[in-house]
């Protein structure tokens, strides 16, 4: 459910567009699990606060709104080709493919400013220049045990408070410059063994020129290409909401300004163009975590496993702090005309020891050695109301993956989607991030369907299909295993102030598991879940929304949950404070019914909890405007348990009933 206005102004509005952001995350999200929201808020926010013009963007710049498909960006650069820049945003609506809740959406991320571009390195254009500051920080209590003081000592030797301060300048799109620094809790802050302060620095600078030099980066950034089969950092091909709505995958090179201490590249980028031609280089050299061990035979050094988790706090994940150097290089080079495109990708990695994992069960086709490399070749045609797009990669281990996507626009009233996939056992993709039912782009073949039905105004159904098998031994199995899921959702706009979302899913695999008498079996899995969601906007800058949500999980055992939660979100016109407030109660009777809920978060943060057991919930978000460039946010929350488990495990096990956080952030613009 997502309510926007797309002409927002006053304060009031400005928090209505924040609060309308994470959920439009959620809603363009993949698995609730929430694991890619943290790139489409980080765009979103961005275009938010700057958005983009639509009488200059290219295809790429349009493809980073997560809102518009393939087709529709087609159509919006033809209407602007052949009747000129855009003066009016009703004009919008004339694009073929538009409707009326689309274009209030794309008004809210973007504008139609005049087409008078300031060459990139003048004066002019570092006048427009905005800096912006933030800096955070939050802590749990009660404390967690690994911050106990222990016979031996306490297991985190860092302080219960993570840090995070971050400064980025950004210009007109063209430029951006930014240092991140992130501490987790517990990691050792200017102490012993870390006395550079902060456990993970990031840098950047970035320019679009616009000339030969397409553009180019400096210190750590994200590039991808084509489906995300070769090459596929950031927000990738995946099951949404949006059931025919899938990006291409391919958003060029970007700068990097996260907190995440794996998913990007750290050298130097550069695009260069000629007419129709792109070539993209990049090189990154960097230190990661890995599991170093040495041969018994030979005493050589070796890695068992290279963790990502990027925490830094026990002894045995400090031993495993950058223990070793990665090396990723590749070239993509590119050629297209018109709606037709075509690409070649060489990508290579180099490891400082051999990679050697067991090779019991399903790690046994794992890359294994210190090279890897991955070759693909891409195609891109949009034809009238369709879209083909392919890629086919191959790795050194000689596994080939392969994906097909099709999209079919017949009416404004009803469209299509399929992708077809198929990823070898031993297809050992460098940094691929494509369409799965896995975590991985191995041992896989699957065909997706989806269509978008609008059979009435103001009503719109979504729904999909994707059937998969896993040919060989995958996680928890012991042979080929077969599923599938099903997403169905119906949307209603037909009454003022209200929105009604109604929407199922099922998944279906095949898990090995133990009976009473110890025997394993392989168990089909099932879970069904529905959620009806209620939005309702009474005036006077007070929203309610109302979700109930319950989970059926069937496999040896049957589980029933449920949960209820009801938001309050107030932000009057007059007042500096706004306040989102959450209570809500769950009942499941364990993990495995679990359900997901997106809540309300600091800026450029995204948080989805799973509750399970049984429970309450309270949050809150408060916002206080300091100045006209400085706000303040805080936000305080409690889980309380109502079953008596202590929340957490191991180190991070909290000995009551309940859990607390208390996050605080600043930011200032310049």
């Amino acid at each position: 459910m997502i309510s926007l206005n797309a002409f927002s102004q006053t304060v009031q509005e400005e928090t209505h567009e924040e609060e309308s952001l994470q959920e439009l995350a959620e809603y363009l999200s993949a698995q609730e699990s929430g694991l890619s929201n943290t790139d489409i808020l980080e765009d979103l926010e961005y275009y938010r606060l700057h958005p983009l013009n639509l009488n200059t963007a290219g295809a790429t710049d349009l493809q980073k709104l997560h809102l518009l498909n393939e087709l529709q960006i087609a159509f919006l650069l033809k209407q602007r080709e052949l009747y000129g820049q855009f003066r009016m945003p009703q004009e919008l609506n004339l694009i073929e493919g538009f409707d009326s809740l689309l274009v209030k959406r794309l008004l809210l991320f973007t504008q139609l400013g005049p087409l008078k571009q300031y060459p990139l390195f003048s004066f002019k254009t570092l006048d427009f220049a905005q800096h912006e500051v933030i800096v955070k920080s939050g802590m749990v209590f009660p404390r967690r045990k690994g911050f106990m003081n222990l016979a031996k000592g306490r297991a985190y030797p860092g302080p219960q408070q993570d840090g995070y301060i971050r400064w980025v300048v950004r210009s007109d799109d063209r430029f951006s410059a930014g240092i991140t620094a992130q501490n987790d809790a517990g990691e050792p802050f200017f102490s012993s063994p870390n006395q550079k302060g902060f456990d993970f620095y990031s840098f950047h600078l970035w320019a679009k020129p616009d000339k030969l030099i397409e553009s180019f980066c400096i210190g750590d950034y994200k590039i991808s290409t084509g489906l995300g089969l070769c090459l596929g950092s950031g927000f990738a091909l995946q099951k949404s909401s949006q059931s025919v709505n899938i990006p291409f995958g391919a958003n060029g090179l970007r700068p990097y300004h996260s907190s995440d201490e794996n998913q990007f590249y750290r050298g130097a980028a550069v695009v260069l163009h000629w007419s129709d031609l792109h070539l993209s280089l990049f090189s990154s050299f960097k230190d990661i975590d890995g599991t170093l061990h040495s041969d018994k035979g030979t005493n050589q050094p070796y890695l068992s496993a290279l963790p990502t988790d990027g925490l830094h706090r026990t002894a045995g994940e400090l031993k495993s702090r950058h223990t070793t150097d990665e090396m990723v290089s590749g070239l993509l080079l590119s050629y297209q005309r018109n709606n037709l495109s075509f690409g070649l990708n060489f990508i290579s990695l180099n490891l400082q020891y051999p990679l050697l994992p067991d090779t019991l069960g399903y790690n046994r086709y794992y890359f294994r050695g210190k090279r890897n490399y991955n070759l693909s070749g891409e195609v891109h045609w949009i034809y009238r109301k369709m879209v083909l797009a392919g890629e086919v990669a191959l790795s050194k281990s000689g596994g080939i993956g392969a994906i097909q996507q099709i999209s079919y626009f017949p009416s404004q009233q009803i469209s299509f989607a399929m992708i077809l996939r198929h990823y070898d056992r031993d297809f050992n993709s460098i940094r691929g991030n494509s369409f799965a039912a896995s975590s991985h782009n191995r041992n896989e073949t699957g065909l997706y369907t989806g269509a978008e039905i609008l059979p009435f105004p103001k009503i719109k159904f979504n729904l999909w299909l994707d059937e998969f098998k896993f040919p060989g031994i995958s996680y928890r199995t012991s042979s080929s295993t077969n599923g599938y899921e099903t997403f169905f959702s119906a949307e209603y706009t037909g009454i003022k102030n209200l929105l009604l979302n109604f929407r199922t899913e099922q998944n279906k695999k095949e898990l090995e598991m133990k009976d009473d008498q110890n025997k394993k079996l392989l168990v089909p899995v099932r879970t069904t879940r529905y959620r009806l969601t209620g939005d309702l906007s009474m005036g006077s800058g007070i929203s309610l929304k109302s979700r109930i949500e319950s989970c059926f999980y069937k496999a040896l055992s049957h589980e029933t949950g449920w949960l209820f939660l009801q938001d309050l979100n107030w932000a009057p016109s007059s007042s500096k404070f706004n306040v989102w407030y959450r209570t809500g109660w769950f009942n499941t009777p364990s993990y495995n019914s679990r359900i997901y809920a997106s809540e309300h978060d600091l800026l450029y943060s995204f948080s989805i909890p799973a509750f399970y057991g049984k429970g309450m919930r309270f949050a809150s978000t408060v916002r206080y405007r300091l100045s006209k460039k400085t706000d303040l946010r805080i936000k305080l929350s409690r889980t309380q348990r109502l079953d008596n488990l202590h929340p957490g495990s191991g180190y991070d096990e909290i000995n009551a009933n309940h859990i607390d956080e208390l996050k605080i952030q600043i930011r200032l613009k310049l």
